[in-house]
């Protein structure tokens, strides 16, 4: 029921803002009307050399003379007959100036487009979706894109996610191109980028996600349907948070298994055998592995899946001390945030050309994906 309310009145939003729209440009070509038929009074004037009496009676006769700046009182009016020469002229360059002014503010107007009931509706939902998306996954992925098609020659030139929001990561991907680049990145070829289109219509867009979709599902993303019209309207940007992110994880969890890192033999159970291991995935492999290194360093904590509590820095204390031997100090802080950001910062130090996915804030949403992203 709230869906459909809240659907209803984006609907009203998105009708009311279009009919705003186009009442703004009928008015705006009503003073261009009026700031053309007054610099027309004003050429004719300096071309009779009449008294700006009767321009004033024109423009009244017009309705102009309300317009604000050509007179400051009643009383100036009735000395408009009564003007020198000289001081016609003066006053005639007033109102030449005042017609160009108008004239520039008409030009500026008219030089902003009126938006189409498209782009009012993608504002709208972006409006919504910048309310519901954890902002911390978007600057995560948004921070993944940046790295890896940074020096893409299809998409290189293209700006990156800027700003690192839902807006600006719609923008960065609503063409599909980003999202199948991503796909190949995860797993080398698994598409022919070839067929991938630089879109000039909804439907060149629509085409390189279906390619996108096809795609990823192929090389293991688990992606829930998904409406493609949707993703290109902004009306699914949860759904393409969540494609993105699948794509992300692949790649991640490549170099996640014992061919790759021998070293994971060790993490190995008693009951395990290669086959069955390298089986597990990545998200259980890294959960094995956090759990042998916290035995290991002779500390009680275990943890069941990465949406444990990881806010007190506990877990992550434990593991940067006995593999990088960073000192703990950060654990003395009482605020839980502080915490966090000093242990991220010291990560940093230690490899400092490493972009982390986690955030402090991250660490207190208890943020899966992101913790996940910090392991692997």
């Amino acid at each position: 029921f709230k869906a459909t309310s809240d659907l209803s009145n984006l609907r009203n939003n998105l009708e009311e803002a279009v009919r705003d729209n186009e009442k703004l440009h009928a008015q705006n070509s009503q003073l261009i009307a009026q700031v053309n038929l007054l610099k027309q009074r004003i050429h004719d004037l300096e071309e009779s050399g009449d008294g700006s009496g009767k321009i004033y009676r024109e423009l009244d006769a017009e309705g102009l003379s309300s317009l604000p700046g050509l007179h400051d009182d009643d009383e100036n009016h009735r000395e408009h007959d009564r003007l020198n020469d000289d001081e016609e002229h003066e006053h005639l360059g007033d109102l030449e100036h005042l017609g160009h002014s108008f004239q520039n503010h008409s030009d500026h107007v008219d030089a902003a487009p009126a938006k189409s009931a498209k782009q009012l509706e993608i504002e709208n939902n972006l409006a919504l979706a910048q309310e519901t998306i954890d902002p911390n996954e978007v600057a995560a992925i948004s921070i993944f894109i940046e790295k890896e098609l940074s020096n893409d020659t299809l998409v290189g030139e293209k700006p990156p996610v800027s700003p690192p929001n839902i807006s600006g990561l719609f923008h960065a991907c609503a063409d599909g191109m980003v999202p199948c680049k991503l796909v190949n990145k995860a797993a080398p070829e698994a598409l022919d980028e070839r067929v991938i289109s630089t879109p000039t219509t909804d439907e060149e867009a629509i085409e390189n996600f279906r390619l996108c979709l096809e795609s990823s599902k192929a090389i293991g993303c688990q992606v829930p349907a998904i409406s493609i019209p949707q993703l290109i309207n902004a009306s699914a940007c949860d759904m393409l948070v969540t494609l993105l992110w699948e794509v992300a994880r692949v790649k991640l969890c490549r170099p996640i298994s014992t061919a790759k890192c021998p070293e994971l033999t060790r993490v190995m159970g008693p009951d395990d055998t290669v086959e069955n291991f390298n089986a597990l995935g990545g998200e259980a492999i890294v959960l094995k592995w956090v759990n042998h290194h916290l035995k290991e360093a002779g500390s009680h904590l275990r943890i069941k899946s990465l949406k444990d509590d990881f806010t007190d820095c506990e877990v992550f204390s434990v593991l940067l001390k006995k593999l990088l031997n960073i000192e703990d100090l950060y654990m003395s802080e009482r605020n839980l945030e502080d915490r966090a950001t000093k242990m991220l910062a010291e990560c940093s130090k230690a490899f400092p050309n490493r972009q982390w996915f986690l955030t402090p804030e991250g660490i207190a949403a208890k943020n899966q994906r992101l913790t996940f992203g910090f392991f692997a």
